[in-house]
C-alpha cells in the first residue's frame, strides 16, 4: 500500500503541479525533485493563485481570439480591404474596432472604480501621457507594417494554431522588429 502512495505521488509530480511549482518558487522542484511533499502542497496553494492568474489570461486570450475568428478577422485581405480607401473598401475592420473600444470602455470604466484588480496589488497604468517623437514614429512603423504586410500582431498569434507555416515567420520578424526598437530606444 506505501508503495502505491509514492507512486501516486511520483505521477502528481508530472502534472501541472510542476508548473505551479516552477512559478511559484523559481524553479523548485521542476521535475518532481523534493522531499518534503508538505512544501508541495505550500506551494501549490502559493502557486493557486499563479494558476488561477493564468486561466484568467488564457480565458482573455480565447475570447479575443474567438472574437476575431468569428469576425473574420484572422483573414489579412480583411485588413488589406479597410485600408484601401480609395478601393473596394471594406470597413468590417473599423466595426470590429469599434465593438471592441465600446466593450473595453464600459469595462474599464467599472473596473477602474475598484480599489485594486482583481489579481494583483495595484493597477498599472501609463505613467506618461505626452506624446513624444519614439510613440508618433513607432505608431507610424507599426502602421507601414500593418499595411504592407496585412497583418496585425493579434490576429497573427490568435493564426499560430491554424496556420503555423504562414504565420511563424512573421511572428519572428515581428519579434525581430520588436527588439530592434527596444535597442534603438535605450
Amino acid at each position: 500500500h506505501g508503495s502505491r502512495v509514492w507512486l501516486y505521488f511520483g505521477a502528481w509530480h508530472l502534472r501541472p503541479v510542476t508548473v505551479i511549482t516552477t512559478l511559484g518558487r523559481g524553479g523548485y522542484g521542476i521535475y518532481g525533485k523534493c522531499c518534503d511533499h508538505r512544501r508541495l502542497y505550500a506551494v501549490f496553494r502559493l502557486g493557486g493563485r499563479v494558476m488561477v492568474v493564468i486561466i484568467a489570461a488564457l480565458g482573455a486570450g480565447i475570447v479575443f481570439g474567438a472574437g476575431l475568428a468569428l469576425a473574420g478577422m484572422l483573414n489579412p485581405s480583411k485588413v488589406v480591404g479597410f485600408l484601401d480607401i480609395f478601393g473596394a473598401w471594406d470597413p468590417s475592420l473599423g466595426l470590429v474596432m469599434a465593438g471592441g473600444i465600446l466593450v473595453n470602455a464600459t469595462g474599464h470604466y467599472f473596473v477602474m472604480k475598484r480599489k485594486k484588480p482583481v489579481f494583483e496589488k495595484t493597477f498599472d497604468l501609463p505613467s506618461s501621457q505626452t506624446i513624444d517623437r519614439p510613440l508618433v514614429l513607432g505608431s507610424v512603423i507599426f502602421g507601414i507594417g500593418w499595411g504592407l504586410a496585412g497583418l496585425c500582431p493579434g490576429p497573427v498569434v490568435a493564426s499560430l494554431l491554424l496556420q503555423p507555416v504562414d504565420m511563424l515567420p512573421f511572428l519572428a520578424v515581428l519579434l525581430a522588429g520588436g527588439s530592434a526598437g527596444r535597442w534603438l530606444r535605450a
